[in-house]
């Protein structure tokens, strides 16, 4: 099972439709990207929905498909086959990192190995080494770095080894890495000052902020189940328990600044709905509606709530978008 990489950067300029304000016009982004049957990279215009083929990867897997910050770059992870004997891998599938443009060229060769990685910037990459596995993270991780794609300077992240996940902190520009402990104990975080080129160790416990930097959370894994809420402020767990009887959080508002956003509960059932396990976003993203509603953590109250779906499109700055029943493209997100 893989920890989903939660909402954690801010996207101000954008709105979303709700029962309150359906009647106006929404502010979109200007691009999103999925990968298609086929390994086909297509670029979908947040104004219109449009698609359009911009590349074919021409090796055996393509996936992890992003967008950098300003819209104008398309990441993605490439694997070769790797070789099998019997039921086990006598040599691995083995990954490469890839930035295009928007017209589907490539201008950058990353790395290889790379199976987490993060925007850090309109040319910067956080990046997770491993090897590939079927295990519970779906690799084996070993290392992590920051390259400049303008320069070409890597930075090794040495601390702690065995990273297995990594977001950008847009709140204070910096990278936090989740890594598995070498003792006893759960996993810990690590942050990298992008501007003093410092990593040090913190206190946290997981590394899903809000869009401020004041609260984040646990996501539930394999060593714990529950969803917890912390304030970063005292690394306090947060006890909130209107949160369970409205509704199964799923992730962060991007500029919330400290809203989560929920699947409302069925009011017959008390179940979420669609009946399924929760996740952090994307929740099994398809073509089923479901019924949102963003939770003020500050003033612990629903502020708004909203219909749609979340489509299989990555978009800039890890905005998720929603595509709502009369159809329109629109983008999760604080008023």
């Amino acid at each position: 099972m893989n920890i989903q990489r939660v909402l954690s950067v801010i996207m101000s300029f954008l709105v979303v439709g709700s029962s309150s304000d359906a009647g106006q016009t929404p502010v979109r982004p200007t691009i999103f990207a999925q990968i298609s049957p086929g390994n086909r990279v297509d670029v979908i215009d947040g104004s219109t929905g449009k698609k359009r083929e911009i590349y074919r990867s021409p090796r055996w897997s393509a996936r992890r498909v992003s967008v950098s910050p300003n819209g104008d770059r398309i990441s993605l992870l490439e694997f070769d086959r790797g070789r099998t004997e019997g039921a086990n891998y006598s040599a691995p599938p083995q990954s490469e990192l890839i930035v295009l443009d928007t017209t589907g060229r490539v201008v950058h060769r990353v790395g290889t190995n790379i199976q987490r990685y993060v925007w850090c910037g309109n040319a910067c990459l956080a990046c997770i080494v491993g090897t590939y596995s079927e295990g519970d993270f779906g690799f084996s991780p070993e290392s992590a770095y920051v390259v400049d794609l303008v320069t070409g300077a890597v930075t090794p992240l040495r601390g702690e080894s065995r990273p297995i996940d990594i977001t950008w902190a847009a709140f204070d520009s910096s990278v936090l890495v989740k890594v598995l402990a070498t003792s006893a104990g759960g996993p810990t975080v690590h942050r990298y000052d992008v501007a003093t080129g410092t990593y040090s160790a913190t206190q946290y416990h997981d590394i899903h902020f809000s869009a401020s930097g004041r609260y984040y959370f646990h996501a539930p894994d394999l060593g714990d189940r529950q969803f917890r809420l912390f304030d970063a402020r005292t690394n306090q767990e947060l006890q909130v328990p209107t949160l369970t009887t409205i509704g199964t959080p799923v992730g962060w508002i991007p500029s919330g600044p400290n809203r989560l956003l929920l699947v409302l509960k069925d009011k017959r059932t008390q179940s979420p709905v669609p009946d399924r396990q929760p996740r952090v976003l994307p929740i099994s993203p398809g073509e089923a509606d479901m019924d949102f509603a963003e939770f003020d953590l500050d003033t612990r109250r629903v502020v708004r709530t909203l219909r749609g779906h979340v489509p299989r499109w990555a978009g800039p700055s890890g905005v998720v978008p929603l595509v709502t029943v009369d159809g329109r493209i629109h983008a999760i997100t604080g008023p």
